[in-house]
């Protein structure tokens, strides 16, 4: 009988819980909008829907809700709400006035604002809680439950870039006295010019209490879950840079919510650009602290004093409102060049597959809203080592000035000891151009050749390209910006170079030549040289856009007409094929003479042959 009579009771409180959502509670609605003033001591409007819930305890579940605000926080309600769902306190079953023990805010969106020289909106509630458990008569605070809600946070009347959305939050009093809750929270933080964007997930759990002087205090340990670099810098910067990883960090915040201190861990992995994959490399861990003054409206963080860490790094960010304004300072002290290359390689900087490095880097670089990249850099003891290509320098500078950045290498070996020039070069990032300058008083040219394409990445001059050897005394100018080509020019004096030339049987050898260059027109004047046994003296020019580009004055003391023979045997010789020659068919010039249009001038002081 017993049995029979439980079975029956639990079905019928199952039908109850089942049919209770459908019953409309709508002649309750006064005394359920009453009773949520009471609670969240704030106007309540009720516009949807209200039923009874039993299952997950005896309550009410109220559908589009709107909380008002505090008049000093500004015009905005507290919050609309999609679904309020409430639990009741038992013992208001018996007292005719309702009281809640969990409020519950289904896909919210609410505003946190903090008041203008007063305190944030949501610190009355404590307050009112604390009067209730310490016997001032007012309602004590219910445990207060977020689901989906969207998070916004004001200061004053200009509400911040920066929301929580996907927020879950809870609420829960861990004291009789009301001086003690337990708050934590889950979400993904976002921007509001980012429509549909969220970057990451973060969460915390913690307690927030009272102090010794009634102080607002907070005690809590956040987490920011892996994510993306390029989210973290559209979140805080506003843009993607382009870089792409991986960041994690966990923090501890700690002291009166007026004045946080904070104290955690960040960790970056991968580093690389959006186009390319990430390397297998290891991570940078980068522990910090910091604090968060909600007062001065500033977020100040950076990384914990250490003489073994060679990286140093800090962060500010004012106007937590609407404007946001953000400095980081990145300084380093002695860190080697070796793992900075393969960094800058995975950014997408063409570097030789095989460059040795080596030196070190000092030196610090900040980065602001209003100045961009501002700071400088000195590697000290360079050396740079590729197949057949060698850099190296004592002192190596370079300044970030906003738009550009400059580099200088005052003295620089190029290949061997005595191969020493000076190097400077400009870049804009607006404009992409770049300059870049090289001096020297003696260097090899084929040094110069292979440093500038094996280390440099840039394209070889034009006319460097066509010496086999020699020495070069002078300057070189490199210019490239958007999508033109890059132009090299220069003035060089040339010494003990030979130049090859299609038809010649030798090579050309240039004793000593003052020659002037930009792109491919040249200009070489004072020149003096021999061609086998055939020595001359004279000038030369090339015009690529002339009828005829190439133009000579050549004087020759003395010549053998036998040895001008040899020397432009390859140009009357042809070699042809078998019928060619069977049929005695002439063969057609090559492509070299085809293309020779020259014109110019040829004294010959003496001309002697076999039989004169």
């Amino acid at each position: 009988m017993i049995r029979r009579a439980a079975i029956a009771l639990a079905g019928l409180v199952l039908l109850a819980g089942a049919a209770a959502p459908l019953i409309n509670a709508a002649r309750f609605q006064q005394q359920i909008r009453e009773g949520l003033e009471r609670a969240l001591q704030r106007k309540v409007e009720i516009t949807g829907r209200v039923h009874f819930t039993l299952f997950s305890g005896p309550g009410f579940t109220a559908e589009d809700v709107l909380i008002a605000e505090d008049p000093r926080a500004g015009i905005e309600p507290f919050a609309y709400v999609a679904v309020l769902s409430s639990r009741l306190r038992l013992r208001s079953l018996w007292t005719g006035k309702l009281e809640f023990s969990t409020l519950t805010f289904e896909e919210p969106s609410v505003n946190l604002v903090k008041i203008p020289g007063g305190p944030w909106n949501i610190q009355p509630f404590l307050q009112r809680a604390a009067s209730a458990n310490g016997g001032g008569g007012a309602e004590a605070l219910p445990d207060l439950r977020v689901r989906g809600g969207r998070l916004n946070f004001k200061f004053g009347d200009t509400k911040s870039v920066f929301y929580l959305a996907n927020a879950d939050v809870d609420v829960r009093a861990l004291s009789d006295g009301g001086d003690s809750y337990s708050v934590a929270f889950t979400g993904e933080p976002a921007r509001t010019d980012r429509a549909a964007q969220t970057f990451g997930r973060l969460s915390g759990r913690g307690r927030w209490f009272r102090g010794p002087n009634q102080e607002n205090m907070l005690s809590m340990s956040a987490k920011w879950d892996k994510s993306n670099i390029s989210e973290f810098l559209v979140l805080w910067f506003g843009r993607d840079a382009g870089v792409h990883g991986l960041i994690a960090a966990e923090a501890r915040f700690e002291g009166p919510l007026r004045d946080l201190k904070i104290a955690g861990r960040m960790q970056i992995d991968d580093i690389h650009r959006w186009d390319l994959l990430p390397a297998r490399a290891e991570g940078w861990p980068l522990p910090f602290e910091g604090r968060l003054n909600l007062a001065d409206d500033l977020l100040a963080i950076e990384t914990t004093p250490d003489v073994r860490r060679r990286v140093d790094a800090r962060f500010r960010l004012t106007g937590l409102a609407a404007a946001p304004r953000y400095a980081l300072l990145v300084t380093v002290r002695d860190l080697p060049v070796a793992p900075l290359v393969d960094v800058v390689r995975h950014l997408g900087v063409q570097i030789p597959p095989k460059l040795e490095s080596a030196g070190s880097l000092s030196g610090a670089i900040s980065y602001s809203a209003g100045y961009g990249l501002q700071g400088g850099a000195v590697v000290s003891d360079l050396s740079l080592k590729a197949p057949a290509a060698v850099l190296a320098a004592q002192r190596f500078a370079a300044v970030i000035d906003g738009d550009g950045v400059s580099l200088k290498a005052p003295r620089l070996q190029v290949g061997r000891k005595e191969d020493l020039a000076s190097a400077e070069a400009g870049y804009s990032f607006s404009t992409s151009q770049l300059e870049a300058r090289i001096t020297t008083a003696g260097i090899e040219a084929s040094a110069i050749r292979t440093a500038l394409l094996g280390i440099a990445g840039l394209p070889p001059a034009p006319f460097l390209e066509h010496l086999r050897k020699g020495r070069i005394k002078g300057r070189l100018h490199y210019s490239a910006g958007g999508k033109k080509p890059g132009l090299w020019s220069g003035a060089l004096e040339v010494a003990g170079a030979a130049v090859e030339i299609p038809g010649v049987a030798d090579p050309v050898a240039v004793a000593s030549a003052m020659v002037h260059f930009e792109g491919a027109r040249l200009e070489a004047a004072r020149l003096k040289g021999s061609v086998g046994k055939v020595s001359f003296y004279g000038a030369y020019r090339y015009e690529p856009q002339s009828q005829r580009p190439h133009r000579f004055e050549l004087q020759v003391p003395a010549a053998d007409a036998v040895e001008l023979e040899r020397l432009f045997a390859p140009a009357l010789m042809r070699r042809r094929g078998l019928i060619a020659r069977t049929l005695r068919l002439s063969s057609p010039p090559p492509d070299w003479l085809k293309f020779r249009r020259a014109e110019g001038l040829l004294e010959i002081g003496s001309l002697a042959g076999p039989d004169w």
